[in-house]
């Protein structure tokens, strides 16, 4: 019976609909501040796909690892209120990503520290937010998704 929807790129597709929403008439293209963005988005979640085929225990899906890794970079999205909302964070990615950033002289880490990002047209992105509100839609996704008869997963990016 039901079908399995599979939807790739949660993360990237949901910022790139707050990102074309917002996209219109004369561009003002910040791009070294929102292609570094990107790139370490993008980095965080090679790291997450790594991360857990590496490890059997890990129950956390890409998704999960890499919204709750931005979010709790923000200590205002961090704590049992959070954690009860979104999920806690994965304190041992945290620290994986560390040292594979100082393994491979990246800065994935750095995502983390960044509160807004420039978008194409110039409006400005609450980074912490977003992701905290995408960590808890993706933590609680089966429940919203109507239980098993519409099954709905998931990826940052295919």
């Amino acid at each position: 019976m039901g079908k399995k929807f599979r939807t790739k790129g949660a993360v990237f597709f949901l910022a790139l609909l707050v990102i074309m929403s917002l996209f219109h008439g004369t561009v003002s293209y910040a791009a070294t501040e929102y292609e570094t963005f990107l790139n370490r988005l993008d980095k965080v979640e090679q790291y997450a796909k790594a991360y857990q085929s590496g490890n059997a225990s890990v129950t956390d899906t890409v998704d999960q690892l890499v919204l709750s890794y931005i979010r709790s970079g923000n200590p205002g999205y961090t704590g049992s209120y959070w954690d009860s909302l979104a999920g806690a964070a994965d304190s041992n990615f945290i620290l994986y990503v560390a040292a594979k950033d100082a393994a491979e002289g990246t800065d994935a880490a750095k995502i983390r520290t960044v509160s807004a990002v420039t978008l194409p047209n110039g409006e400005e992105m609450d980074v912490f937010h977003l992701f905290a509100v995408m960590n808890m839609i993706e933590k609680d996704k089966e429940i919203w998704a109507a239980g098993p008869a519409i099954p709905v997963s998931f990826s940052i990016r295919s």
